[in-house]
């Protein structure tokens, strides 16, 4: 039915008068869709690796000039930088075809669209039947690739827009694709990312404690020395009388080592025991 819809639609494109707006047939592939465009208002795209992304659609197809149709498509991640409108609408330039993907830049212009088409700033349209992800094919396929250069004014290179789905691919700038997935999908991605994320916050913890009991013991230990020096000082210098006892020496440092093995020990008590 969808077939023949266009047929007929292009056949009174021709039958129009030069006088009239209008838009070429190419673009009769996106515009007459209506109620055969998916009702998924979100969507999910994910890549290769572990990231996954939830964007929000809307499609609204509307009749304009001459009762003839027209298509706004507006997407929108939640996190990631993808944010587009495209709206393709007849005019008398045989229709006009706009794509924003970045609302800070203004918008990039397609008109007299045959595909393939490529605008003088380097951007480009073009159309495949069919595009195979994962175990899902979606058809009538609008490819717009970004240049790669500097002009690029899109947080990616490329998308892929399917008549009845929306968008199904997203490339970024670094050549790393995103493709649609199913609800399912996304749950099982997102819930092992959150599962991987608890046993690295966990093994954080962990090492977190290690280097503070590690600095807390070091901090005690130089407190003991020190202690322990402090206790051998006060030793030499109260015991005057017996500095010319040739066994004072040996003496010191048993008492010494009595004071470092009470701190150690945690039975501060034992320092009784430590006497000349």
């Amino acid at each position: 039915m969808k077939k023949y819809f266009f047929l007929a639609c292009a056949a009174f494109l021709v039958a129009c008068s030069e006088e009239d707006p209008t838009y070429t047939p190419d673009m009769g592939r996106f515009m007459i869709v209506g109620d055969a465009f998916t009702k998924d208002t979100v969507i999910y795209l994910a890549d290769s690796v572990k990231y996954a992304e939830k964007l929000n659609q809307r499609a609204f197809f509307e009749s304009s000039w001459n009762n003839l149709p027209g298509l706004t498509y507006i997407v929108k991640g939640e996190a990631s930088a993808i944010n587009i409108t495209l709206t393709m609408m007849p005019s008398y330039s045989d229709g006009i075809v706009t794509i924003s993907c970045n609302p800070k830049q203004d918008e990039i212009r397609f008109e007299h669209l045959t595909f393939p088409r490529k605008n003088w700033d380097g951007y480009e349209v073009s159309f495949k039947n069919s595009i195979k992800i994962k175990d899902s094919t979606y058809y009538d396929i609008l490819i717009f690739k970004a240049p790669k250069s500097d002009n690029n004014k899109c947080p990616f290179s490329e998308f892929y827009y399917s008549a009845d789905n929306g968008i199904v691919k997203v490339v970024s700038k670094e050549g790393i694709s995103l493709n649609r997935i199913t609800p399912q999908k996304y749950k099982e991605i997102t819930n092992k990312l959150a599962e991987e994320r608890a046993v690295a916050d966990s093994i954080e913890q962990v090492v977190a404690d290690s280097i503070a009991k590690a600095v807390a013991d070091s901090i005690e230990q130089a407190i003991t020395d020190s202690t322990v020096n402090a206790v051998a000082d006060s030793i030499i210098s109260s015991s005057d009388k017996n500095k010319d006892d040739p066994d004072f020496e040996k003496v010191v440092k048993e008492v010494t080592n009595c004071v470092k093995k009470a701190y150690s020990s945690g039975k501060i008590s034992s320092l009784k025991n430590c006497e000349i």
